[in-house]
Parts: C-alpha cells; sequence; structure tokens
C-alpha cells in the first residue's frame, strides 16, 4: 500500500481527517501531524526522520495563507532542503485549506510543487496520481540542501551539478548572519579544510534585497562542496559559483 504524510499548518483535525478518509478511498494509507512552529527548537527535524522513510510515497501539506508566518515559511524551507540528500524526488502536493492563496506566496523551494483546493473534487485523484508516479531528479546546474541540528546548528551545502565545475563558492543572506563556512566532500560538513582567498562580510544587491556574503576560490567539483553556518531566520539567500570580474551567475532562494 502506497502511504501519505500530511503537514497541516494549522490544527484542525477534522480538515485532517477528511484528507485520511479521501486518501482511503484510492486505497491509500495516510498518517501525519500538526506543524509545530517552534524554529529555535528546530521542531522541523522531528518530521524529517518520517519523510525520510521511504515508504512514504508522497507528502501532502495543507494550510492557509495567514499560517504561514515568516519561521513557519523558513522552518519548511529548511525541513525540504533537509531531504535533498537522501529523497531529492520525493513528490509533494501543496494544499490551500482556504481556496484563496496564490501559489506565487508559497515558500521559494515549492515554487514547483503541484498545487490545488483542499476541497477540490479530483483531489483522492490526485493523491493517487502523485503517489504513484515514478521517482526521478531533474537536472540541476546546482546543488543545495541543508544539515541541521541542535548540536552545529543549520549549515547549508551548495555546488555544481552533475557535470559542472565551479572555481569557488559564494553565498549570501538576506537577515540571519553567517557564522562560519568549509570547503569538502558533498553530503558531510568538513571537521577541517583550507580555503583558497577565503572572504567575509561582502555587501551584494539584488532587486531592493541586499545580502551580506562569504565565499572561497576553492575548485568544486561534483563530489566537492562549499558548507555555510547561519543562525538565526532567513529571507533569502544567494548563492553559486564565485563570481569572476563584474559577470556573476547567481541563484537566489526567497524563504
Amino acid at each position: 500500500m502506497k502511504n501519505l504524510w500530511i503537514t497541516a499548518l494549522e490544527k484542525d483535525p477534522q480538515c485532517v481527517q477528511q484528507l485520511i478518509a479521501t486518501a482511503g478511498k484510492y486505497g491509500l494509507g495516510a498518517d501525519g501531524h500538526f506543524w509545530q512552529d517552534e524554529l529555535a527548537k528546530m521542531a522541523w527535524l522531528a518530521i524529517k526522520e518520517q519523510l525520510l522513510d521511504k515508504k512514504i510515497s508522497l507528502w501532502i501539506i495543507v494550510g492557509k495563507e495567514d499560517d504561514l508566518t515568516p519561521d513557519m515559511r523558513y522552518g519548511l524551507t529548511l525541513l525540504r532542503l533537509a531531504l535533498q540528500l537522501d529523497r531529492p524526488a520525493l513528490p509533494i502536493l501543496w494544499l490551500d485549506s482556504a481556496g484563496k492563496m496564490d501559489k506565487t506566496y508559497l515558500p521559494g523551494i515549492f515554487v514547483d510543487t503541484p498545487f490545488m483546493a483542499a476541497e477540490s473534487p479530483t483531489l483522492g485523484a490526485k493523491f493517487a496520481a502523485l503517489a504513484n508516479i515514478p521517482l526521478r531528479q531533474l537536472a540541476s546546474p546546482y546543488r543545495l540542501q541543508v544539515h541541521a541540528n541542535p548540536g552545529f546548528g543549520v549549515w547549508f551545502e551548495v555546488g555544481p551539478g552533475a557535470g559542472e565545475e565551479w572555481a569557488g563558492g559564494l553565498f549570501g543572506v538576506n537577515q540571519g548572519e553567517i557564522k562560519s563556512h568549509g570547503v569538502g566532500e558533498r553530503g558531510r560538513i568538513p571537521e577541517k579544510c583550507v580555503l583558497n582567498y577565503p572572504l567575509q562580510g561582502m555587501e551584494l544587491q539584488s532587486g531592493d534585497d541586499s545580502y551580506l556574503a562569504w565565499g572561497v576560490k576553492n575548485p568544486l567539483g561534483e563530489e566537492d562542496s562549499y558548507f555555510v553556518k547561519v543562525d538565526g531566520p532567513v529571507h533569502s539567500i544567494l548563492f553559486g559559483e564565485f563570481p569572476e570580474g563584474e559577470a556573476a551567475d547567481l541563484h537566489i532562494l526567497k524563504m
């Protein structure tokens, strides 16, 4: 049996029970939780372990626009990025419980996530379709994921995509504070490393947003990553290959 995991952003047991019942009509198992908006305690980490279970075939997030506080947006983003290493292709469905949300209001990491009203008459069919699609990871020019626990904090990991090479890495934050950085083997925060031409406190501007960025000029291949520790909630991040000259091909993710 395919199983779904439901993340409810508001504590509405009736809504969750309706979703579980709908899943059952299509031969799908379902379980879930109510989101704990406790960013400082990293409450979202407990949900990561549930979603790493390969028995979960679809992650459903249900809520309305008013539920998406800045802390909740950041926590959901961290959770999604923390799944990148082990479950990069996990299907996700976002449900609008009020039927009034514009999809563009979602955190940037969910921009390509299927989105529909929680009261849609085709909801069950959508559950079944997404839970049974073959898993595949789309090609990307970069890698981005998160490592976190209460002991060592939140570390972002960035690096080039398959077949790509970078002549260094750069990472900036709009709000929040970068505390440390390093370079090492992908998927693992380095204990020790040598940084080539490390830079801190670079001021960058993109539209109305300003970023404080750190960077290094260590060459990065498919198996290498740039790791950056960040404290505090972040509004958006800017990252990519360390720019040479005036040209800069950087990526931005809004929380």
